[in-house]
């Protein structure tokens, strides 16, 4: 899909360093899973490709897609943002890492997308920084904050001060109920929240949100999931 004036469609996935969930068989190696992570993401054209949690063992090589060279270690793993071989084509590109938290992509002038990790747990003075430097990074007056934010409801009034609008996703994107990817970890606990989310400034609506929580399927019938967390995708209008 090329990106024109107005509307982008985007691909956000933490994908948990592409470890074995314990539900999938042993037979189910990392070969196997950023196979069928590919293949996944190949199945659904898009402009962005937000990922979260990259294995350093792992660079994406996805068809149809150009992997930035501007790239971020989070708390966990790598942030990689690949675009569109059309979307590269057609505009000019402009990155910006944030240590430890994001990657900005300035596409054409038209919109920023940072792709962002978050710290995790209670810290939400430290998310709130790590937000305020993300918008005083960008220089564009379009900005569409995607990624693993690790937020709280509690925490977005504060948020939403730093001139971003939160988007909440149509259902979780991260639930341990049903998702038992930790199975044998017992500190684990089994929650259902929108840690992957976005966030955008008041000039941009994000339409057809998708939670992808559907299990992967083997062969012999087995189902389980290829990250503790659900991919979200959707579309960002500029008006």
């Amino acid at each position: 899909m090329e990106v024109d004036k107005t509307s982008l469609r985007f691909i956000s996935w933490n994908i948990a360093l592409v470890t074995q969930s314990q539900q999938a068989p042993d037979t189910w190696t990392q070969t196997r899973a950023v196979a069928a992570i590919t293949r996944l993401l190949e199945a659904n054209p898009s402009d962005v490709i937000a990922l979260q949690e990259v294995p350093a063992s792992w660079n994406p090589d996805i068809a149809g897609y150009l992997t930035l060279e501007a790239e971020t270690t989070s708390h966990s793993g790598r942030i990689i943002t690949l675009l569109s071989k059309k979307v590269v084509a057609s505009n000019q590109i402009v990155t910006c890492p944030v240590h430890g938290s994001a990657v900005l992509v300035d596409i054409g002038g038209l919109v920023t997308v940072a792709n962002v990790h978050l710290c995790p747990g209670p810290f939400h003075q430290e998310r709130y920084a790590q937000l305020s430097d993300i918008v005083e990074t960008n220089q564009n007056s379009h900005l569409l904050v995607v990624g693993d934010t690790n937020t709280r409801g509690k925490e977005l009034a504060a948020i939403e001060t730093l001139g971003l609008v939160t988007v909440r996703p149509p259902s979780p994107t991260l639930d341990w109920r049903r998702n038992r990817f930790h199975r044998d970890r017992p500190n684990i606990p089994r929650i259902s929240s929108y840690y992957t989310r976005a966030f955008t400034t008041a000039n941009i609506a994000v339409s057809g949100m998708a939670v992808w929580n559907q299990p992967t399927k083997t062969g012999d019938g087995t189902e389980f999931f290829l990250s503790d967390h659900f991919a979200l995708s959707g579309t960002a209008t500029t008006h």
